[in-house]
């Protein structure tokens, strides 16, 4: 087997080294040679037996697709991670519950609302607005179509992350933040360890046929007593899990994608 990559954007390396070292160690294990790849261009003279993607580009993941190269996730739901309206539209046709939204329009937005970039990621570039005044305040780094504007969720800073790995739902964490309507790890929220709820676990057993997914995390807000869809995630990250259980997702991915390629 040729040596398999690794891709990241390059300013995500640094914070994700230890995902990085940890996969490399256990696909070194079983003879597979993983090399970090941080420039997104295809050469069709150089391509990997496989591809573990970690970044942001389902463009470069699709022309890598288009050269029978297997990537773990690919780029459809790359696409539809970074996407949050095309992630709506999914979730919808799946018969999810979505919180009611649109495409920003600062002429026509109903108060208070989310606004959001449908690209971010973490929490970033999401802020509430409650007044007319906030609304002309707002800056956004984009075009009004490049937002999304959107109900509140009853529970502000809080919602459910599902890891899912493979065909197989493998946690699911109550996130929580006290002093911020963002319930994000990396913005101090806490996690616990919860039972999946039944109506969610509904919900998942489609995702999981639509998608075929290899690793990713899939948030559910919750307003007025209802689990909502809120998007999936992919990168997903793994720091709350190691943190807060005994769970240990790297291998477990890890464990799936050599098996889907067949090596023992």
């Amino acid at each position: 087997m040729n040596d398999a990559w690794i891709v990241y954007d390059k300013h995500d390396v640094e914070e994700n080294q230890f995902f990085i070292d940890k996969i490399t160690e256990i696909m070194k294990e079983h003879g597979v040679t993983l090399r970090l790849v941080t420039e997104h261009t295809v050469n069709r003279r150089d391509l990997p037996s496989f591809v573990i993607n970690r970044s942001r580009d389902s463009k470069f993941i699709k022309d890598l697709e288009n050269y029978n190269v297997k990537v773990f996730n690919g780029s459809r739901i790359n696409a539809l991670s970074n996407d949050k309206w095309a992630a709506h539209f999914w979730a919808r046709y799946l018969g999810m519950p979505v919180l009611d939204g649109a495409l920003y329009n600062p002429s026509n937005i109903t108060l208070p609302a989310v606004v959001k970039s449908r690209m971010g990621h973490g929490g970033n570039d999401v802020q509430i607005v409650s007044t007319a005044d906030e609304v002309h305040k707002l800056r956004l780094h984009g075009n009004d179509e490049d937002y999304i504007m959107q109900k509140i969720a009853s529970e502000k800073g809080k919602d459910l992350r599902v890891y899912i790995i493979g065909d197989k739902i493998v946690a699911c964490m109550l996130r929580s933040n006290d002093s911020d309507f963002r319930a994000n790890y990396s913005l101090g929220a806490k996690a616990k360890l919860v039972d999946l709820p039944e109506e969610v676990e509904k919900y998942l057993k489609v995702v999981i046929y639509d998608l075929h997914p290899d690793f990713i995390g899939v948030d559910f807000l919750i307003d007025n007593g209802q689990y909502v869809f809120n998007e999936v995630e992919d990168p997903v990250g793994s720091r709350m899990l190691y943190e807060n259980t005994d769970i240990d997702p790297i291998k477990l991915f890890a464990e799936h994608v050599l098996n889907v390629m067949g090596v023992q």
